[in-house]
């Protein structure tokens, strides 16, 4: 394959020859000859050529089916109904987002200067005789048709970059309506192939002594880089990724990729070598890559293109052709602008023209006085949008905008597991300190009172110690009292969402109750001794830290052991308990472990992680006594639960693949369930984009993924009090 991909087919293809060709057929000319089989499959002789037909059977249907993938592959992409598809799917998205992007509502024709010496000869492409000049007052299809299709542009933040990049996207779909030998445009946002793979977890191989920090600041792994672009493709514009493949593969698609600077800092050095092996893969002859230029230059790799150009800045005489085609709408802005230097200055940039025209129009000069800066001119620009649409009619309160502004603004990408990597120190705080510890309380209360129900107050009782007593062992493997450094105390506060948390961990240690039962009755003793060595194994490695060769004389005593304890009556029942409750309150300590893990140079303290949760079970212990019936200490039962619950290291510790992936989809769920019941999230997020969407604030693709309409719309709120943003929506709805 063009990318060095194997398809499966091929290799189970090769596999099962392999073993025909060098395990069966001698095998049977062995037999044939007067040969015997080993011992162990003795009294097979007679089955052996039988056997080989079989194989053979099964080899010559894989090389047919094999043969019949690859042509049904061609002629899938060759299919002619499959580019017209794809052209209407790109030319949708190309439109969709230029009406919905902060582009400028008067057209201002950008400036390209030359800039060469960005980028390195591009290896797959003879390079021209005399060097590539570009003439004065170039449009960017100029730049990409002297420069060969292969192009980098730059330009300073808001400059224009996306806005050209879209300009062309539309000029080359047009071009490939009309004619079929021009490749399909494709626009990719190089930001989401950061945030595409696994979130870091502390089972990430880290140098000795780094336990809690991550290395390269980076809480996201990224993923296979031509892997995401084919399913990224596929998201976008539905392309199948064997067809995109097979079409990159044949120079069929114009790769146009925004947003360098977008991609995380400690993978955009990657990211300059994977778009360099793309091209080295694929020949790709037809790419453009867009970047802030003082991102780039801090960059020690440089992209394999064939030129480079940069936006030249908005100059005055520029600005002044902008007010005159505004038609009077922005004199106010106009006059406020030739007292303010500071106001004028701002004004250098597509991106802060437009804004200023949908915040300031119709506007009187003395409004404008000294906010001359670029923060306050986006607090403006929200306020007004927020304020002025009424399609939807407006159902959120200033406090709620404000604040799932700047939540979504932090996480910047809605995916579950990206929720891990993007919460704000303030939603961290909360949910650490106050929302895990209701919710393991919950869970042991769930687990508890159905115990005493069952079984009597005092087994009840001793369930709740023991559920402590496994927190307090998680606490102590996973580190949540680990101090990163020390903050001042903060008083806990009662909200809206501890009752629902409380509940949430009703149900879960309920259903913990309920699946334990079911499995008590279900469990043999052989899986009961081979789980206790598996519950030595997690003391020996996460309890008491201790290298492999202790677990070699330590496993096959606890298998023993549990042999012995198998015989007991109780202990297997309360195994069976033990193993779900610990597996529940693992579920949530895991939580804690990644949201503290993804702490980087933040002040943070979880010192008494355990007592907090004490202090929430405390209520417990008389429900217990209200509920439940006395009666005597049933010790095996007791010592089934202790003994289940040093399963749960496990859960937490194991390092992996699938339970790493689990970890994180199920710790992304919790975070947006608690993020929901805080206030942090709107519980309609769907309903919550459109609203924002309609007012400009956020734009969506045809995938239905939502991002802001700019980055630095994004990153101001970001960093913006939505306390204060919400007293400007609350003013400026005052003088609507």
């Amino acid at each position: 394959m063009a990318d060095g991909r194997i398809p499966r087919g091929r290799v189970v293809f090769v596999g099962v020859a392999a073993i025909v060709g060098a395990v069966l057929v001698p095998t049977a000319i062995n037999v044939g000859t007067g040969g015997v089989l080993p011992a162990p499959l003795a009294g097979f002789e007679p089955w052996a050529w039988p056997v080989v037909g079989a194989g053979l059977a099964v080899l010559i249907t894989l090389g047919v089916l094999e043969i019949q993938r690859s042509r049904d592959s061609v002629r899938a992409y060759d299919h002619p109904r499959n580019r017209a598809n794809a052209l209407a799917q790109v030319e949708n998205y190309v439109t969709k987002r230029s009406a919905q992007a902060l582009a400028e509502r008067v057209h201002i024709t950008l400036v390209l200067d030359q800039a060469s010496s960005a980028v390195r000869p591009t290896p797959h492409l003879v390079q021209p005789v005399d060097e590539i000049q570009l003439p004065p007052n170039s449009s960017i299809v100029d730049a990409f048709g002297m420069f060969q299709e292969s192009l980098l542009l730059l330009g300073e933040p808001g400059a224009g970059k996306s806005t050209l990049l879209l300009e062309l996207g539309h000029h080359l779909v047009e071009r490939a309506k009309h004619d079929v030998g021009q490749p399909i445009p494709v626009l990719v946002d190089l930001g989401a192939w950061s945030r595409s793979g696994r979130v870091r977890s502390r089972h990430d191989p880290e140098p000795v002594g780094v336990i809690r920090q991550r290395v390269d600041g980076s809480p996201v792994v990224a993923r296979d880089f031509a892997g995401w672009l084919f399913a990224e493709l596929q998201r976008r514009y539905t392309f199948p990724p064997q067809i995109a493949r097979a079409w990159l593969a044949a120079g069929r698609l114009a790769l146009l990729f925004d947003g360098l600077d977008e991609v995380e800092p400690a993978d955009r050095e990657r990211c300059v070598h994977e778009l360099n092996l793309l091209q080295k893969t694929f020949a790709v002859p037809h790419l453009v890559v867009c970047s802030r230029d003082e991102v780039y230059k801090r960059l020690q790799g440089h992209l394999r293109l064939q030129g480079a150009v940069s936006i030249r800045p908005v100059d005055p005489g520029q600005v002044e052709e902008y007010f005159d085609k505004a038609q009077g709408r922005l004199d106010g802005l106009r006059e406020a602008m030739r007292t303010d230097g500071a106001l004028r200055n701002l004004a250098r940039t597509p991106l802060v023209l437009s804004i200023m025209f949908l915040a300031y129009h119709d506007r009187p000069a003395a409004a404008l006085a000294g906010h001359a800066r670029l923060g306050w001119l986006f607090d403006a620009y929200v306020s007004e949008m927020v304020v002025r649409r009424r399609v939807p009619r407006t159902r959120y309160t200033a406090e709620q905008v404000a604040r799932w502004l700047w939540m979504l603004a932090n996480l910047d990408d809605y995916g579950r597991r990206m929720l891990l990597a993007g919460l704000p120190a303030g939603a961290r705080r909360r949910i650490t300190r106050e929302d895990l510890p209701v919710l393991l309380a919950g869970c042991v209360a769930g687990m508890v009172v159905p115990m005493a129900l069952a079984y009597g107050t005092v087994a009840g009782l001793a369930t709740a110690l023991v559920g402590v007593g496994h927190v307090a062992l998680l606490d102590h493997t996973i580190g949540l009292g680990t101090v990163v450094s020390p903050v001042p105390e903060r008083k806990w506060r009662l909200s809206a969402g501890m009752p629902l948390c409380l509940l949430g961990g009703l149900a879960l240690g309920t259903g913990a109750f309920l699946l334990g039962d079911a499995a008590s009755g279900m469990l043999s003793r052989w899986v009961f001794t081979a789980l206790c060595g598996c519950a030595a194994l997690n003391i020996v490695l996460y309890v008491a830290r201790l290298r492999w060769p202790f677990a070699i004389p330590t496993v096959p005593l606890a298998i023993l052991g549990g042999h012995e304890l198998s015989e007991v009556d109780g202990v297997m029942v309360g195994f069976g308990f033990g193993a779900t409750f610990g597996w529940a309150l693992a579920s949530l300590c895991v939580v804690g472990d990644m949201i503290l893990f993804a702490v980087f140079n933040s002040e943070w303290d979880l010192r008494g992680f355990t007592i907090r949760v004490v202090v929430c079970s405390s209520p417990v212990a008389p429900i217990v006594l209200l509920v439940g019936e006395n009666g005597s200490i049933e010790w095996p039962l007791l010592a089934g639960v202790v003994i289940g619950g040093l399963l749960a290291p496990t859960a937490t510790e194991t390092t992996w693949a699938w339970l790493e992936r689990l970890r994180q989809e199920w710790c992304g769920l919790v975070v947006r369930l608690l993020l929901v019941w805080d206030g942090y999230l709107p519980w309609r997020r769907r309903a919550f984009v459109r609203y924002a969407v309609d007012r400009g604030v956020l734009v969506t693709d045809s995938g239905g993924k939502h991002r802001f309409a700019h980055a630095l719309l994004r990153d101001h709120l970001k960093r913006r009090d939505p306390t204060q943003l919400a007293d400007l929506i609350r003013e400026r709805a005052a003088r609507s």
